[in-house]
């Protein structure tokens, strides 16, 4: 039976939970007769999976987090490709001699996108879907001032072009956009994945209290200026 595996190894306890059921619920949707596979830190397995029942037939495999060895930042070109190639070791444990259809790195800063980008095609003709979640945003923006860690954020990491059985998975058509400006290399590369939504948030009919009350606009995240944030702060205290 083929496998789609999809791999978390930066989220921790409630971390991308609305995201990651949303993408496996779409995964199922699409391959109803696969085998789906989903790994990440056994916390975040824990409280994820209690969102599932067996119909779903979605699987959950614990596997060790992304993690810097001897208190290096994750940023340092030694200890953050150290935990990397641990990452991509793990996947190759889970996913070697398997049918792969597809595999899904839920989430990736430099180090991951380095190592698993430079890796995939000699290992797998399946494709490698890169999703940039949007608390990584961030990263595209930080630029160290030391010239070794420059030479290996994700700024520079991303300027080099992808093989074709790889592919960066953005959620909003700005990010798309936004990274082809910066690196017009990932042009043809980059899918773009409208944010899944979750039915149980918008299933449920409203009370009529419910519905009587003004509209509220919530944000969850990092509410930042790089990400209009203020923008839509400002409209909103003007209208």
């Amino acid at each position: 039976m083929p496998i789609v595996a999809a791999f978390d190894f930066l989220s921790h306890e409630f971390m991308h939970h609305p995201f990651n059921e949303g993408y496996l619920r779409m995964l199922r949707a699409a391959f109803p007769g696969d085998r789906i596979v989903f790994h990440a830190k056994q916390g975040h397995i824990d409280r994820l999976a209690q969102r599932f029942t067996a119909d779903d037939r979605i699987e959950f495999q614990p596997c060790p987090p992304f993690a810097a060895r001897f208190g290096l930042s994750r940023h340092n070109p030694v200890g953050g490709r150290l935990a990397a190639w641990q990452c991509w070791q793990s996947a190759m444990r889970s996913i070697s001699g398997q049918d792969l259809r597809l595999a899904a790195l839920l989430g990736f800063d430099a180090n991951l996108y380095a190592v698993f980008q430079a890796r995939w095609p000699a290992s797998f003709t399946a494709p490698l879907h890169m999703i940039l979640h949007n608390h990584l945003a961030e990263a595209m923006s930080w630029r160290s001032r030391n010239p070794l860690f420059r030479a290996f954020d994700l700024r520079t990491v991303m300027q080099r072009a992808l093989p074709a059985n790889v592919r960066v998975v953005v959620l909003e058509l700005g990010i798309r956009d936004a990274i082809a400006a910066i690196t017009p290399a990932l042009a043809q590369s980059i899918e773009t994945l409208e944010h899944p939504l979750l039915a149980s948030e918008w299933g449920a009919k409203p009370s009529v209290a419910e519905s009587s009350r003004p509209l509220r606009i919530a944000f969850v995240g990092h509410a930042s200026a790089n990400k209009g944030f203020d923008l839509f702060a400002e409209w909103g205290r003007r209208h």
